[in-house]
């Protein structure tokens, strides 16, 4: 009880000042809270009311613009036909009941409080609205008596109106700048309260802290005595020696009664306890090393062996003189260092013997540091120290006793030897002959034995080999497939990028498992190259795939120069990729720090093939001339400690020099120790007749200005070598305090950058602080920003949500950037446009039943992303401008709507202003998807109300994330999406290939794109191009024809239009023209000429021509093809399998997409084996399907049908990959 009170005192010192702030805390936020409130009430109210005058003012303006409409609306009609008497008449009776309801409203303007704000306006729109009612109430008297009187009265009551419409509105804006004005009064108002609610506060909290610190110091002071004294004590030290302190001490601990007390009184005895445990130490020091003595000078070895590690925990100093050994050099061996016989099982058979026993004494022998052996007489017992398993040992040197022995047995020996040989001389003499036949015999027979195991060794190991290659390479198909559904299905960059480089590295071990397979034929000379069409810019990219992560790891630099390349090269691309790993691979673990880079360039150069020379520099430990030599040994390396340090088998450089060897090339090392090593391979490669004319997108405008940021010189260097050959004006800086310091000089000199490519990871400022300071800047233009960065040493926020407008994986390969560059560009995208695009069928599907509502004036789009949304799950009503859309909105509610900007009779921002204001549409997700792509058309949808915004083209993976971040509880958690059937997904079997070959060659066209954009439907794509050819091949002149006549407007409405289909349907080339006249035409001054303008206008009229002309020849001799050689079903399908072949027979992925095509004919064709291949191919046994394959073909070209006997299907060859 005592101590309790004690424990609450003591609480109750620190607590009370606090429960007093906290009390006159809340006394001051209630205060505050209380009159906050009554003044905001107060400003509400008085807002309110000037709101509603001025909603009833627009609301009477909107109602007498009504009436007018309707008379006008009937004199029209009366001009065409004689209107009935009593439908006018009817009509004059309802204008003078709707005129009386009328000036009853108006008279109650006057009603409204602060009336006297606009009593100058309301005598003037008094009087126009009696003036338009006698003017209007006349023309309906005339409507059908004389409508040409009827006609003068409305022009006069219309001119009125317009007085009356002004009048209203100044009265409107009057009561608005009212309510504007008293809310900047209550705002100052309540500034001026909590400052003065601030310095009370301030004042208060000065006075609570003022007591707390008085008490604090006071106890505190204390405690640090206790404290000082305590630090003492636990380093061994006497609390006598501060007596000043402990004198202190003795005081406090004098006042019984408080916990402060009490702890003194525990510290004085602690002090006391460490005085008597300071003597006892002293006495058991003193034996110890009585002990210690008699051991050491003992002059037998005595030794405590720990049984885990078989280390010497002890021993004495004759246990290392008698081998030789100084303490330093014993101390680090252990028992198996001292054993003469390297079999180390022996000595655990001998300890388990001697734990098992108790102990054991025995003779054993040992080598002495200078190689000698010497004989010892062991005795050891187990010994339990410490927790653990122990064993002690006492040995004696008996090598001069052993020595004799061994004498006396010598000569014992030789003397009966002596004896022997005189008795065995006659018997050799007879049995050699007899001996030497048995040999021959034996050994006759040993190398026929010897041969017959050999051959059934070679047999049993080939089908050892051939059955592995099929066990390990179908699972492994199983992952590498798993891993591209995966992907498919996700829409996160960073997991795609992982799961890009999960199937790179299964890809690797793939290869590397046929590569140890394959080591046999390697050493027979029987390895064979397989030659094919490759990119070399895929292969290097799997190589950085394999080994990037282990580079950024380590904070390695990686990157990649092919200066000059042909882009598509005829050579054995795995065995290149297989190359360029092993040395990627070696640089990077013999490498700690600095940077990793791969370069390639051509040597020699002919017609149709050139030589290539590929180098690996790292900055690592480099390589002796010893060493060198060594490296292209099979299982060699640098040296044996490199093999505990860096791991290894050193097999990776002798399989690459083979390699070399098979592809006519060399391979070598540059290197010095201590200065990094350079590996390097050069063969011979054939160039490919596809890349002799590739076709690039124009990634930037001629001399866009960028700027790369980077902190290493190399990689800064590097991509501005790639974005000055891509036609930019690059400048390079190594920080990103520079960085800030140039975009704000360019900007000055009104010359500035358009785009940023910033590393993330640099000294002082990162990537992203970069960009932030250059935002914060007041620049006339700011650039684009791309994130130039490795995926681990970059987070992943910045990746997925951060402020950039792309990101570009490092290391920066040509294709890669012109894909962002192009993205970026022509986009005006943000992150996601960096991610890797999304497979064209979006996995995301949604509930069935939702309904949205598309805003869109063109029909053609109309289709497009109609088509898209069933896709997706959704019922889908059409609106052709904005006006319809208020109205559909009006009559029924809708999960979400999808909205065109420039649409006529009403746009969308209007239309979603006017659609928020309807009853139950506050909330619903409105998302424009509209051709006007920039960041200020994106922030000007956002202010009119929308949530989102989607630049055309439309990307159908991105519609379907925004749809479901907008729509989460309408996300069907299957996410099943139907395979589109062969009829629907390509125009013909026999075709499509050659389409899509003649559609690359068109000038202008993009045709992922335009697949991308429409669900990677090339059938849709086709219809959509014919489409564009038959109804817009004059869209540029008409756009031309109106903006001479001056109708600005409808200008920017074609051009908007076209811009938004020619992105959709991949034309770059015209939505790039339809966009720069369109902002031609948009700074043109209303009535002005402007030659630059028309001269646009002309030059997309000659693209649009240029292309409809190369689209009228692609498609009419597609449809020429088709209906010439028409083909049956049957027909259809042997193509399609015979194209499917050669996918199973490399294991090609895309395999699995070419079957789903092809099954619904193969279940009408051939429905006993359809799915017997869809299960092998399914399941990633690629091998079970090629022979299913081939035995399907054979019937179909015999043939023969399903219904006949099916062929055999011929067993496998054993293959060794």
């Amino acid at each position: 009880m005592l101590l309790l009170l004690k424990r609450q005192r003591f609480f109750l010192r620190f607590f009370l000042p606090v429960v007093l702030a906290v009390l006159v805390g809340m006394g001051f936020d209630y205060a505050v809270q209380q009159h906050t409130q009554t003044v905001q009430r107060k400003a509400l109210q008085s807002q309110e009311e000037d709101i509603q005058v001025a909603a009833k003012a627009e609301a009477i303006s909107r109602k007498l613009l009504e009436i007018k409409l309707r008379l006008t609306q009937t004199l029209t009609v009366s001009k065409y036909r004689e209107v009935d008497e009593a439908k006018a008449y009817q009509l004059h009776g309802l204008i003078v009941d709707e005129m009386a309801a009328l000036e009853k409203d108006l008279t109650g303007l006057t009603t409204a409080h602060d009336f006297s704000h606009v009593s100058t306006h309301y005598p003037a729109a008094l009087r126009a609205f009696q003036e338009f009612r006698q003017f209007a109430l006349m023309s309906s008297d005339q409507m059908a008596i004389d409508q040409s009187a009827a006609g003068e009265h409305l022009i006069s009551a219309t001119a009125y109106y317009g007085v009356f419409a002004l009048r209203m509105g100044d009265i409107a804006k009057t009561f608005m700048d009212h309510a504007i004005e008293n809310a900047a009064s209550t705002r100052n108002q309540l500034q001026d309260f909590d400052r003065r609610m601030r310095l009370y506060s301030t004042l208060a909290a000065l006075v609570f802290l003022a007591l707390w610190f008085v008490l604090s110091r006071s106890t505190s002071r204390q405690l640090d005595r206790l404290n000082t004294i305590l630090q003492k004590l636990s380093r061994g030290e006497s609390g006598l020696s501060d007596y000043k302190t402990f004198s202190r001490i003795k005081a406090m601990a004098a006042r019984e009664g408080t916990l402060i007390g009490d702890m003194a009184n525990a510290v004085l005895a602690f002090q006391k306890t460490q005085d008597e445990r300071r003597l006892a130490l002293a006495e058991l020091h003193d034996r110890e090393e009585l002990h210690a003595n008699i051991i050491s000078q003992a002059p037998i070895g005595i030794v405590v062996l720990d049984m885990q590690t078989l280390q010497f925990v002890s021993f004495n100093d004759a246990t290392y003189e008698s081998l030789g050994y100084t303490r330093e050099e014993f101390s680090l061996m252990n028992l198996y260092d001292l054993q003469l016989d390297p079999d180390r099982s022996k000595v655990d058979e001998k300890l388990q013997r001697i734990q098992a026993q108790g102990g054991l004494d025995f003779e054993t022998q040992r080598r002495d540091k200078a190689g000698s052996v010497r004989d010892f007489w062991v005795s050891m017992r187990p010994l339990h120290l410490h927790d653990r398993d122990c064993m002690t040992g006492i040995w004696v040197d008996i090598t001069s006793r052993k020595q004799s022995e061994r004498e006396l047995a010598r000569y014992r020996d030789e003397l009966e030897q002596l004896v022997a040989e005189r008795t065995l001389d006659l018997e050799k003499t007879s049995q050699a002959l007899a001996q030497q036949t048995l040999e021959l015999q034996h050994t006759n027979a040993q190398l026929r034995s010897a041969k017959a195991m050999a051959d059934e060794a070679n047999q049993a190991k080939s089908a050892f080999l051939a059955n592995m290659s099929h066990e390990i390479r179908t699972p492994m198909n199983a992952i590498i497939g798993l891993t591209h559904l995966i992907r498919r299905d996700t829409t996160n960059p960073h997991q795609r990028q992982q799961l890009d480089k999960v199937s790179g590295a299964a890809m690797h071990l793939l290869a590397v498992i046929n590569d140890i397979l394959d080591f046999s034929k390697i050493e027979a000379g029987k390895m064979a190259l397989d030659p094919t069409d490759f990119e070399l810019e895929k292969v290097v990219s799997n190589v950085f795939t394999i080994t990037g992560d282990k580079a950024e790891a380590k904070g390695l630099e990686v990157m990649a120069e092919l200066a000059g390349v042909p882009p598509i090269l005829h050579g054995d691309g795995m065995r290149l990729g297989q190359i360029l790993t092993n040395f990627m691979g070696n640089a990077v673990k013999f490498t700690e720090r600095g940077s990793v880079s791969l370069h390639a360039f051509v040597t020699h150069r002919e017609a149709n093939q050139v030589r290539l020379r590929f180098e690996v520099r790292d900055t690592g430990i480099g390589l002796s001339p010893e060493q060198q030599g060594k490296l292209f040994l099979a299982f060699q390396q640098a040296d044996v400690s490199t093999t505990r340090t860096h791991g290894g088998t050193g097999l990776g450089l002798a399989i690459s020099r083979r390699l070399a060897d098979l592809m006519d090339g060399q391979v070598g090392v540059r290197s010095e120790p201590g200065k990094g090593s350079t590996f390097w391979f050069e063969a011979p490669f054939g160039i490919s007749s596809q890349a002799a004319a590739p076709q690039h997108v124009q990634a930037l405008p001629p001399s866009t200005r960028v700027l790369v940021v980077d902190d290493m010189e190399e990689a800064r260097e590097l991509l501005a070598d790639m974005l000055t050959h891509l036609g930019a004006r690059a400048d390079a800086v190594s920080s990103g305090a520079q960085a800030v310091q140039a975009v704000a000089q360019a900007d000055e000199l009104c010359d500035p950058y358009e785009l940023v490519l910033t590393d993330w990871l640099m000294p002082g400022l990162n990537g992203t602080q970069t960009w932030q300071q250059i935002c914060a800047l007041p620049l006339q233009h700011r650039p684009a920003c791309i994130l130039v960065s490795g995926s681990l040493s970059c987070p992943a926020d910045e990746v997925d949500a951060g402020p950039f407008a792309a990101f570009l994986p490092k290391p920066v390969l040509p294709t890669a950037l012109e894909d962002v560059l192009v993205r970026v560009w022509n986009h005006a995208q943000l992150p996601e446009a960096a991610a890797p695009a999304l497979a064209a069928d979006a996995p995301v599907r949604f509930t069935p039943g939702l309904q949205l509502l598309l805003a869109e004036d063109n029909t053609l789009n109309q289709e497009v992303a109609g088509e898209l949304l069933r896709q997706l799950g959704f019922a889908v009503d059409m609106a052709g401008d904005g006006a319809i859309a208020v109205e559909r909105a009006r009559e029924r509610h809708y999960d979400l709507i999808l909205m065109d900007i420039q649409m006529p009779h009403l746009d969308g921002l209007q239309a979603t202003r006017q659609i928020r204001a309807l009853p139950g549409h506050a909330q619903t997700p409105i998302v424009a998807m509209t051709a006007n792509a920039f960041a200020e058309d994106r922030a000007a949808a956002l202010a009119a109300g929308m949530n989102d915004h989607l630049p055309k083209p439309v990307d159908p993976a991105q519609l379907a994330r925004v749809l479901a971040r907008l729509l989460p509880h309408a996300v069907d958690a299957t996410g099943a999406t139907p395979t589109p059937s062969v009829a629907t997904s390509t125009p013909t079997l026999q075709n499509e290939a050659q389409m899509r070959a003649q559609l690359q060659g068109v000038a202008g066209f993009q045709l992922e794109q335009g697949l991308r954009s429409l669900g990677n439907n090339f059938a849709a794509l086709v219809g959509l191009l014919q489409r564009m050819v038959v109804e817009h091949p004059h869209d540029a002149q008409k756009a031309l024809q109106a903006w001479q006549s001056g109708d600005l407007a409808e200008t920017q409405r074609i051009l908007h239009t076209l811009k938004g289909l020619a992105g959709t349907a991949g034309l770059t080339g015209l939505q790039v023209a339809a966009q720069q006249a369109e902002a031609r035409v948009q700074a043109t001054p209303q009535g002005g000429v402007d030659a630059d303008t028309q001269h646009a206008l002309q030059d997309l009229d000659a693209r649009l021509q240029q292309l409809v002309q190369s689209l009228h020849f692609v498609l009419d001799a597609a449809a020429e093809t088709t209906s010439a050689a028409p083909a049956t079903d049957a027909d259809l399908l042997r193509e399609g399998l015979r194209a499917l072949r050669p996918l199973l027979a490399c294991d090609d992925l895309d395999a699995s997409a070419a079957y789903a095509r092809l099954h619904p004919a193969m279940l009408q064709h051939y429905p006993d084996r359809a799915q017997a291949l869809a299960q092998a191919i399914d399941g990633f046994d690629f091998v079970q399907a090629l022979a299913l394959l081939d035995a399907i073909l054979a019937t179909a070209d015999g043939g023969g049908s399903s219904d006949a006997a099916p062929a055999k299907t011929p067993a496998p060859t054993p293959s060794l990959g």
